[in-house]
């Protein structure tokens, strides 16, 4: 490679084609695990960013809906059954 664009890093590897061209990458996890992490989350943002957007209030209404306290929705529609006198946590 040409020493003026390479850069040695330790644990990574670029595999280059017949004409010298970096083609791919080895990257030791046990080494850059972050890197590995920040590269996937960035596919991830580019890959997802034509999908349809939620407002900061839709988050907010649907985190509420999802944390409702006891004696709403979610507890009336899963009742707790009552344990047998001597049961664990009686």
């Amino acid at each position: 490679m040409d020493s003026k664009h390479s850069v040695d890093i330790p644990g990574v590897e670029f595999l280059v084609n017949q004409r010298g061209h970096k083609r791919a990458v080895l990257i030791d996890l046990k080494k850059h695990a972050a890197l590995w992490e920040d590269l996937y989350d960035a596919y991830l943002v580019q890959r997802r960013r034509r999908e349809p957007r939620e407002s900061l209030a839709q988050v907010k209404r649907l985190l509420r809906r999802a944390t409702k306290p006891p004696g709403s929705c979610l507890s009336t529609r899963f009742p707790l059954r009552a344990q047998p006198e001597g049961a664990a946590g009686a």
